[in-house]
């Protein structure tokens, strides 16, 4: 009795010093839920579903509470800090979709002078595995094009598909010549012929060989989600114009580069002084240099995998790779329960209770971090549709995002 006295004692204790520390806080800034998180005591705040209002560009949204990082058990582990510290967490992520379309990341070039070109003749190889689209790589095989250069390429330049080369041919797609990645427009347009000639520069596959890029990201862009396009608005403060650097020998600018300043610099000061870049693990694409590993960044904004998200392996990620890219949020598993499932949603099928919609009421689609990793699917990122079908866009799509932050 003793023993159990002294456990009422203690816990009425702990209760009142909650209380006492509830008086201390301030829930309506961004420092005091900050204070809150790192308390370790979000929980007796922040439910799971609760809302928090904050702007972007001065309009107003909505961020859903969906997990809570509190180290309460393995499936709300501590968020990871890149000096390896571990600390508390509530990931947020925004109810609605942000107000204008955007592209995962740009269509890239498809050859990097890295060293520079002279001008001249030169001639490459595409090397297709199996049928992709209905234009220049629907027959399997290696065929041989040439094209000519009438100026020299300088070091640091780009050689760009002017066409679609999935639903044309590549004798009427023609090369776009950029002398850097700055460059938006091209210095000379090159016609394309089939059959060898000149210099050979190689061979270009599903993979990344030498200079030549995947031809995939090539026509459509990359899901490589560290250096996307999309990663970098979302992680910088500076203005439009300063924030979209070459990542890749083969990167092009983004589409927002010119019009909008990074995300975190249309965000409130004080909730961008209280985010924290926590480790954001991605499986690769088989077909980038690394292999196909699982990469880290630590990253301030972000949007969810698919295994955040609660869908299956949808997207063909390894077991490793596909547990790797995060835990489950409470909301979605939260939301897939009280829609009578028992478990993930399944890839490849529609539902509309996940379907995002804008401020105004509309239904947009909406990218998620995942890619896909089949041979030819370098371009191929994670998303649900407007109808709430969960599948896959195009890297260069424009579609809407609806990211995710931790508080800490």
């Amino acid at each position: 009795m003793g023993v159990l006295a002294k456990e009422e004692t203690l816990r009425e204790i702990l209760t009142q010093v909650k209380i006492l520390n509830k008086q201390s806080f301030d829930p309506k800034s961004w420092r005091g839920i900050s204070e809150i998180v790192r308390s370790g005591m979000a929980r007796d705040y922040l439910s799971v579903g609760d809302q928090i209002e904050t702007t972007v560009e001065g309009e107003t949204y909505l961020l859903d509470v969906v997990h809570h990082f509190d180290g309460s058990d393995d499936a709300h582990p501590l968020v990871k800090l890149a000096d390896g510290s571990l600390v508390p967490g509530v990931c947020l992520q925004w109810h609605n979709a942000l107000d204008f379309t955007t592209a995962f990341d740009s269509k890239e070039a498809f050859y990097a002078a890295t060293d520079g070109l002279a001008a001249g003749k030169y001639s490459f190889s595409i090397e297709v595995a199996s049928k992709w689209g209905s234009g220049a790589f629907s027959t399997p095989g290696t065929k041989t094009y040439s094209f000519e250069l009438t100026d020299a390429v300088p070091a640091g330049g780009q050689l760009v598909f002017g066409g679609d080369p999935y639903a044309s041919q590549m004798t009427a797609v023609g090369v776009q010549v950029y002398k850097s990645f700055a460059d938006t427009t091209p210095a000379q347009t090159c016609q394309i012929s089939e059959g060898a000639g000149g210099t050979d520069l190689g061979t270009m596959k599903t993979s990344v060989n030498g200079n030549f890029n995947q031809y995939p990201r090539a026509t459509y862009g990359s899901n490589r989600w560290p250096t996307s396009g999309l990663r970098e608005w979302a992680n910088s403060s500076a203005p439009a114009g300063g924030w979209d650097k070459k990542s890749t020998p083969w990167d092009r600018p983004h589409p927002l580069a010119a019009t909008k300043g990074g995300l975190l610099s249309l965000l409130p000061a004080d909730m961008v002084a209280v985010l924290g870049a926590v480790s954001v693990k991605t499986q690769s694409h088989p077909g980038d240099s690394d292999g196909g590993a699982t990469v880290e960044t630590f990253d301030k904004v972000f949007i969810p995998s698919a295994r955040q998200h609660y869908f299956s392996n949808y997207l063909g990620a390894t077991s490793d790779g596909y547990e790797a890219e995060g835990v489950p949020w409470d909301y979605w598993s939260g939301l897939a329960k009280a829609s009578g499932r028992t478990g993930a949603w399944a890839g490849w099928n529609t539902y509309p209770e996940l379907i995002t919609y804008s401020r105004g009421g509309t239904a947009r689609s909406v990218f998620e971090r995942a890619a896909s990793r089949g041979g030819s699917s370098g371009y191929g990122v994670g998303c649900v549709s407007a109808s709430g079908g969960v599948d896959n866009r195009s890297a260069n799509a424009g579609l809407c995002v609806a990211p995710a932050c931790v508080l800490i």
